[in-house]
């Protein structure tokens, strides 16, 4: 498995080439972002825990995402309170971004995509409010566990460092 820059001949995949809202397909220079949350995804030194990309996320449910350009960032603070009320203990702290290039180009050895990225809109969830800029990351096909971790751990590498919210 490899992560370079996508080239700019790579298409994208069929789950991608459809826009599912009104935003559009995710360019390729369009950034990304996670939802960070404390306790539940940073350490007591404040670094981010790899768990902020649950494998199973990644290979079966998807790994949800936002699109911080078509959001302000009260929106976005809004859209990752929601996220983090699924918990009690948690607060959203911020969140760490990536460009979409860089995610579609985690590639296997064959050369094919290890995952996909899509735009995914949430309307009438009756536990988040709509947000027509919600994003997924989901593995591109079946893969084994040990191909999960190492996805999980190229995710880590590429996003970036914390984003805080303002107080």
């Amino acid at each position: 498995m490899a992560l370079t820059e996508e080239p700019a001949s790579q298409s994208y995949c069929s789950c991608e080439a459809i826009a599912h809202g009104t935003l559009g397909l995710i360019e390729p220079s369009e950034m990304v972002a996670r939802v960070v949350c404390d306790p539940r995804h940073l350490r007591k030194d404040g670094s981010i825990k790899p768990g902020v990309f649950p494998p199973l996320h990644i290979a079966k449910k998807g790994l949800s995402l936002m699109r911080p350009r078509h959001l302000t960032c009260d929106e976005l603070k809004i859209h990752s309170n929601a996220v983090a009320a699924h918990d009690d203990r948690d607060t959203a702290v911020g969140v760490i971004e990536c460009r979409a290039s860089i995610i579609r180009a985690l590639i296997e050895t064959d050369g094919t995509r290890s995952v996909c990225l899509f735009d995914d809109p949430v309307i009438d969830d009756p536990v988040v409010p709509d947000n027509l800029a919600h994003a997924l990351l989901i593995a591109a096909k079946e893969v084994p566990e040990e191909d999960v971790t190492e996805i999980r751990t190229r995710l880590v590498l590429a996003f970036s460092a914390l984003r805080r919210f303002a107080d």
